[in-house]
């Protein structure tokens, strides 16, 4: 066995691939840090550093588990955009609250729960809901 299928068993042992996607080289060398594989696996973590560190530069080498690059700005624009039709769905519950509905009446109407309708109105407008 070669120095680099060594390289790969751990890294298939580390549970690289099982979670989201990485959304770039940073996030990849977070992951594969002692700290954060302690953190992951306890006891059973690799701590080698420079084994960690062969194993993030493979997987960035690669592209194994990573978003596309050209993904990158599409996705962000998605979040944003996300984010900006919460905040207007959100001032729209607290509207139709502040004008008389009941939180149940509002809950009906759009398909949340009566609870989360109550955070929403109780929540920092500016904060996160």
């Amino acid at each position: 066995m070669t120095k680099q299928d060594d390289i790969r068993e751990a890294l298939e042992a580390s549970g690289y691939a099982d979670g989201d996607l990485f959304p770039d080289e940073d996030a990849v060398y977070d992951y594969f840090s002692p700290f954060e594989q302690r953190l992951m696996f306890g006891d059973d973590a690799i701590q080698d550093e420079d084994l960690l560190g062969r194993m993030a530069d493979l997987v960035i080498a690669e592209r194994l588990h990573m978003v596309e690059p050209a993904h990158h700005d599409e996705l962000h624009r998605l979040a944003v955009e996300l984010t900006r039709v919460r905040q207007a769905r959100d001032d729209a519950i607290r509207a139709a609250v502040a004008d008389g509905m009941s939180y149940r009446e509002v809950a009906a109407a759009i398909g949340l729960s009566h609870g989360r309708v109550a955070q929403i109105v109780t929540s920092d407008p500016r904060g996160d809901a």
